[in-house]
């Protein structure tokens, strides 16, 4: 790897005094000085690239001690609403998936709103800006629609198409759950809206799960992929290493170590594992056999 100097810059040291610098010197990706330009560039040689950070700010990667980049990965492959404030503009959205998707196959959009927690969802269903069943199945006459609810909060909502509600068996006198309920218009269809407890993650509803079980599940490709985009932008904001605490599967492990090992994987993952309490001792153990072999004393770098 050779020799680095970083010079000219605010470098924030997070020392015991925490101390600001001007330049550091990397030498095979370890930190082998930190002080001013001048001290600093004493130390390089004719072989050390300069970098010349021009008063900018130099700091240590950020730990994310709760991060999900497997899980919310799978988000990026989805259709962004983010920045969407008409509804012609999430129909537009929408409409472009469809000429790229083939016929039969699922529309999944990311919630109505601003991310990461869409608070403005309400704000922008009582304006108008949600599109309605009928003005979905306009746009995807031949794909099932669903845009999804915003995850860890109720109550918020969701919005199918008529393909999805066919699929997901739900019609306007569907009645399963006393915490979601399907919204219908002055005819008594459904307006394209369900609301309730809708949120993706933790969500043992009878009638959220009828939507879950239609929708099509993540593959392995979806994972790895997903991984690929978020841990980019996570490394992008200056998070370097990050925990994936629960919510975790054995197969965004072999994800992350196939990334690794193809140097795609931009931050260091510590990765813990969850344990099914409804499974038998003997799947239990199996499944820790797996692990043991696949974590294989660790793959970190």
């Amino acid at each position: 790897m050779g020799k680095t100097l970083f010079k000219n810059g605010h470098v924030i040291t997070v020392d015991a005094a925490f101390a600001f610098a001007e330049a550091v010197l990397i030498d095979d990706g370890v930190i082998k000085a930190v002080g001013a330009d001048a001290e600093i560039r004493g130390l390089a040689d004719a072989d050390t690239q300069m970098i010349d950070l021009d008063g900018r700010t130099l700091m240590p990667g950020f730990i994310d001690t709760h991060g999900h980049v497997a899980l919310f990965g799978l988000d990026e492959l989805k259709v962004s609403l983010t920045g969407a404030g008409s509804k012609e503009e999430i129909l537009q959205r929408i409409k472009a998936r469809v000429s790229a998707t083939s016929p039969g196959e699922w529309i999944v959009t990311m919630p109505i709103g601003e991310p990461p927690y869409f608070l403005n969802a309400k704000a922008l269903r009582d304006s108008g800006v949600v599109p309605s069943r009928k003005e979905l199945d306009a746009v995807a006459p031949d794909h099932p629609v669903y845009i999804q609810a915003p995850t860890n909060r109720v109550p918020n909502f969701a919005v199918l198409n008529s393909a999805a509600f066919a699929a997901a068996g739900i019609s306007a006198g569907t009645e399963v759950s006393p915490n979601t309920k399907v919204r219908l218009d002055s005819d008594g269809e459904p307006t394209g809206i369900i609301e309730g407890a809708m949120q993706p993650i933790y969500n043992f509803d009878p009638l959220y799960q009828l939507v879950e079980q239609a929708a099509p599940r993540a593959n392995y490709a979806d994972i790895r992929n997903g991984i690929a985009r978020l841990s980019a932008e996570f490394s992008k904001h200056g998070t370097t290493t990050l925990l994936e605490a629960h919510l975790t599967d054995p197969e965004e492990l072999r994800a992350y170590a196939e990334l690794e090992a193809a140097g795609q994987l931009p931050l260091r993952i510590f990765y813990t594992f969850e344990i099914d309490p409804r499974q038998s001792l003997g799947e239990i153990e199996q499944f820790l056999r797996t692990l043991r072999f696949a974590a294989n004393g660790g793959f970190g770098s």
